[in-house]
C-alpha cells in the first residue's frame, strides 16, 4: 500500500512511482550499455596496442610508417571513447555530476561497472 504513494520533492511536486520506476528503469539501462561498450572498447584497444608492437617490433615497421601511424590514431580515438565511457558510467553510479579531475583520481574509477 505504501508503495503507490508518491514521494515528495524537495521543491514540493511529487513523482509518482510509476516515473519513478522508469526513471530507474532507464539509469539501470544506461548504466550497463555505458558499462558493455567500454569494455568493448578496452579490450579493442588492447588488441590494437599489441598489434602495434608486433608491428613496429616484429615486423621491423618504421614508427613514423603509415601502418603504424594509422594505428596509433586508433589507439588513441579508442583510448578516448574509453575514457568518456568510464566516466559516463560513472556519473550514472553516483547519481550526481562530478569533475573529471574527481574521477581520475581515483583508478578504480576507470573501468565501467
Amino acid at each position: 500500500m505504501a508503495r503507490d504513494l508518491p514521494e515528495l520533492t524537495t521543491d514540493q511536486e511529487s513523482i509518482s512511482s510509476e516515473d519513478l520506476q522508469k526513471n530507474l528503469s532507464q539509469t539501470r539501462q544506461a548504466r550497463i550499455k555505458t558499462r558493455k561498450y567500454g569494455v568493448f572498447c578496452a579490450l579493442l584497444l588492447i588488441l590494437f596496442t599489441l598489434l602495434w608492437f608486433y608491428d613496429a617490433f616484429w615486423e621491423n615497421q618504421s614508427i613514423f610508417g603509415p601502418i603504424c601511424i594509422q594505428l596509433a590514431a586508433l589507439i588513441t580515438m579508442l583510448a578516448g571513447q574509453f575514457l568518456f565511457l568510464s566516466f559516463s558510467n560513472w556519473t550514472i553510479r553516483q547519481g550526481r555530476p562530478g569533475s573529471f579531475s574527481e574521477f581520475i583520481s581515483n583508478g578504480r574509477n576507470l573501468w565501467p561497472r
